[in-house]
């Protein structure tokens, strides 16, 4: 079930090559890892009503998603809108 090939999935890389703020909402980050994709940003936002641990195909990383993201609302994503649509318009503003 993971690690299937996922062609489409290209597409998702070649739109955060020009993006300057990642959000993700609602990841375990078991199909794509949303904590390596978070490290390239200076802002990131994750959404997510728990806390998640990092396991890659090799194991644990023995951190939590969360620590990848520079925000982290630990919500599920209809709660979080507000707070969300908050970050964003910071991060715009900026």
């Amino acid at each position: 079930m993971f690690g299937e090939s996922a062609p489409n999935y290209r597409h998702i890389y070649e739109a955060l090559e020009s993006t300057q703020l990642f959000v993700a909402i609602g990841t375990s980050g078991q199909v794509i890892d949303a904590a390596d994709l978070a490290r390239n940003y200076d802002h990131s936002i994750l959404v997510n009503p728990n806390r998640e641990e990092r396991v890659g195909m090799f194991g644990s990383f023995e951190k939590m998603i969360d620590e990848y993201f520079s925000h982290f609302i630990q919500k599920g994503a209809v709660d979080a809108s507000t707070e969300l649509e908050e970050r964003i318009r910071a991060f715009l503003l900026e």
